[in-house]
């Protein structure tokens, strides 16, 4: 049996952003977001096993198993700075993450090209962001700063592959004093680890929330089919 720390996120700022956070910093990417804390957690273990099964699919090396049994202990943190972020980020660890980037980079790739150009504009509520408005939520968080220097792609899809590119460059040319180093910003600590491990569970929570907005939409739409079939 393989035993994990969960830290819940119970900040303001997660509530405000759609929920309880949950994370599991041993596995960055491994991460739920619920209206109330047990969603969260029950979230957070179906995420799990799907991330350990795209993880194990890709041919990484990982611990444990999608079907090992697996225990979670849950910590509640009134931050978004884990006390694990604050480690040194080693060499060959940079280069297992960056591996697991590229692993959620082209299983959103993938989920999204099989998806009608229809579905990126559609939302189920006013209120709710479409896929198209997503991605370019994407590019900003990933690429904010980096969009004022640069000349990106007008595709979606190739201007988010672009600033990805531009990010894992960056963090695979870090010294081992960046990897190690804790700066602030916004009145917030932030580190290597950090903002690595940030970078896959916003992917891996926009990638669910895209296969979900989907199925959604292929539901309704097979619905409303349904109630305007013309009679014979």
């Amino acid at each position: 049996m393989k035993q994990y720390i969960v830290y819940l996120e119970v900040t303001d700022k997660a509530l405000r952003e759609g929920g309880y956070l949950a994370h599991i910093p041993d596995l960055p990417g491994a991460v739920a977001r619920g209206a109330s804390k047990k969603e969260a957690l029950i979230r957070l273990r179906h995420n799990l096993r799907s991330y350990l099964q795209s993880l194990a699919n890709s041919g990484s090396a990982i611990t444990p198993s999608p079907d090992e049994e697996i225990r979670l202990t849950v910590k509640e943190i009134d931050s978004d700075t884990l006390p694990t972020d604050y480690a040194p980020l080693f060499h060959l660890e940079t280069k297992k993450l960056i591996e697991w980037i590229y692993i959620t980079g082209d299983e959103l790739t993938e989920l999204l090209t099989s998806l009608p150009k229809e579905v990126w504009d559609w939302k189920p509520n006013p209120r709710a962001s479409s896929i198209r408005e997503l991605l370019e939520h994407m590019v900003c968080e990933n690429g904010c700063l980096l969009q004022r220097l640069t000349i990106w792609p007008e595709d979606d899809m190739a201007r988010l592959s672009a600033v990805r590119e531009a990010v894992i460059n960056r963090l695979s040319h870090m010294t081992a004093e960046e990897r190690s180093q804790v700066t602030q910003y916004a009145g917030q600590d932030w580190s290597a680890r950090k903002v690595i491990r940030k970078i896959i569970e916003q992917e891996r929570e926009h990638l669910q929330y895209i296969r979900r907005l989907a199925e959604r939409y292929y539901r309704e739409q097979k619905e409303w089919e349904a109630l305007h079939v013309q009679p014979k």
